[in-house]
């Protein structure tokens, strides 16, 4: 049961981090030169930041930043 919620919160913590990174810092490419070192990549940075880009997306979200008009 452990192993699926962690799994969950690094889904959303990854979409989280993709976000904010699309709306808040206007990235819209990544150069990807290894697919490997990419997927470890944002495994990592949803486990370390998702416990503050979850509730910031979330809030940004509610506030109507990301929705197309």
């Amino acid at each position: 049961m452990e192993l699926i919620l962690f799994g969950v919160y690094v889904f959303f913590g990854a979409m989280a981090n993709s976000f904010l990174k699309h709306n808040l810092l206007h990235i819209q490419t990544a150069y990807v030169f290894s697919m490997s070192n990419f997927i470890t990549e944002k495994i990592i940075l949803a486990c370390l930041l998702g416990w503050i880009t979850i509730p910031v997306a979330m809030i940004m979200r509610i506030f109507g930043v990301g929705k197309s008009v």
